[in-house]
């Protein structure tokens, strides 16, 4: 599925990844916590992030996320799909 990773002191940067459970979670390295950013937007991060200390990425609203973050879009069941055009315009344009 077509998302966006946002690594650590890097820029963000779109990628198709598989689809699974695993893989997000290699990505973030642990549990996911997933956060409806709005507009059909997910953002899965590490669950534990600030527990353990992972480096801060970017500000969000009044907090900021830490360690790699993924951008993904859901569909009405919830279940995660690929991001659209006009979101990865947005995500990118947020991302600066």
């Amino acid at each position: 599925m077509k998302a966006i990773i946002k690594e650590v002191g890097n820029q963000p940067k779109v990628e198709d990844i598989k689809n699974e459970l695993e893989t997000l979670q290699n990505l973030v390295g642990g549990y996911l916590e997933v956060v409806n950013v709005g507009s059909g937007i997910a953002l899965v991060v590490n669950e534990e992030g600030k527990l353990e200390d992972l480096p801060a990425n970017f500000p969000l609203g009044h907090d900021v996320i830490v360690g790699t973050a993924v951008f993904v879009a859901y569909g009405n069941g919830g279940e995660f799909t690929d991001l659209s055009e006009a979101q990865v315009q947005m995500i990118m344009n947020f991302l600066g």
